[in-house]
């Protein structure tokens, strides 16, 4: 219940639902087709991609702590949020829009089966960069090593503290239920399902605070490891238990 009395997100949730009527209403894309410079299935093409963009950010992106950059942080969740659309030019295998969303069926990419595979990978080869960054002190000459270590320094710099895998698969999800409501949520071998334009909403917010539930479990499970970890100074853990209090 302490997670619903939580003000930032409460304000999260209106502005995901103020985000959700301006783009589901074509808002955005008539007041960029009042500008007279782009096509009418541009400007469609551009305010939705700004809707699904700007709700990932909303609903994922949080303050970050020390050596990380919020505006990369932000930018990332955006481009993981729009660049799942870049599946429909390589199934109309065309770079032009027309051909693009002239498909006859959805790409690939938006099943959230082949979502949650290509996550699972991702995860894997994280666990893989993550051991050979921190474990192989010794090797500092090996190129593989400073490769892992300077990808390590990209995900913590882009990623907020957050695992690469959770951040796209939780900007693809928020992309697909977005998409659900007007062309089904598909999940290969289930098959797909459209939930009514109320629960899309719902599940967009909820995600706010399974969001903030993860977050506070995360840092709690920092602080846990810290106190419990014996023969470390006060001053070493105070910063570390800083730097990870600070992402809240």
């Amino acid at each position: 219940m302490r997670l619903l009395h939580d003000h930032h997100a409460v304000v999260r949730c209106f502005i995901i639902f103020l985000l959700c009527y301006l783009g589901d209403g074509g808002y955005f894309a008539a007041w960029l087709r009042a500008l007279g410079f782009f096509s009418d299935a541009l400007c469609n093409a551009l305010g939705d991609s700004f809707t699904h963009g700007t709700i990932g950010v909303v609903v994922l992106h949080r303050r970050q702590g020390v050596g990380e950059h919020p505006i990369g942080h932000a930018l990332f969740i955006y481009m993981c949020s729009v660049g799942i659309d870049v599946d429909h030019f390589f199934k109309a295998h065309s770079v032009f829009l027309s051909a693009a969303i002239g498909l006859d069926s959805r790409p690939l990419g938006h099943c959230f089966s082949v979502v949650l595979g290509v996550c699972a990978v991702v995860h894997a080869l994280e666990h893989v960069v993550d051991r050979n960054a921190l474990y192989n002190k010794s090797s500092d000459s090996d190129i593989g090593i400073k490769l892992c270590r300077w990808v390590s320094h990209l995900i913590r710099l882009f990623c907020g503290g957050w695992q690469v895998s959770y951040l796209l698969g939780s900007s693809i999800f928020l992309h697909h239920v977005r998409d659900s409501w007007r062309r089904g949520f598909w999940l290969c071998p289930l098959g797909s399902w459209q939930p009514p334009y109320a629960l899309y909403i719902v599940i967009s917010m909820g995600y706010i605070f399974l969001h903030n539930y993860l977050l506070n479990r995360q840092v709690a499970c920092v602080y846990r490891r810290h106190t419990s970890r014996g023969g470390i100074s006060h001053a070493a853990e105070d910063s570390s238990l800083m730097q990870a209090t600070q992402i809240v």
